[in-house]
């Protein structure tokens, strides 16, 4: 299980499926089994051990990775990658780490 430490809700970064301020942590919709976390300004990512990257939170630059500009208030799965070992959400994008050492922008 996944908890966000609770707060600011904008765009639903803190995952719980409301844009509502929070202010205990709550779950995080959908996730478990999470190998590591990663905050950015406005938006959230988190790594699968299968090696899988899910987002969620604002997606104005489209840095959830899903194809659209659309925000998400729970997690959805980032696109067209597999094989990741490392995350890091910057303050619009986001960087990962392929297992076979090539890193790529998300």
């Amino acid at each position: 299980m996944v908890r966000s430490g609770g707060g600011y809700n904008q765009d639903g970064r803190l995952g719980d499926g409301t844009t509502i301020n929070r202010k205990i942590p709550v779950q995080v919709n959908g996730l478990s089994g999470i190998t590591s976390i990663s905050s950015g300004g406005w938006h959230c990512l988190a790594l699968k051990p299968d090696g899988t990257v899910w987002s969620w939170g604002d997606n104005d630059y489209g840095q959830l990775g899903d194809g659209t500009y659309s925000s998400r208030d729970t997690p959805v799965r980032v696109k067209n990658i597999s094989g990741i070992m490392a995350v890091a959400a910057g303050g619009a994008h986001n960087l990962a780490l392929q297992s076979d050492g090539m890193g790529l922008g998300i």
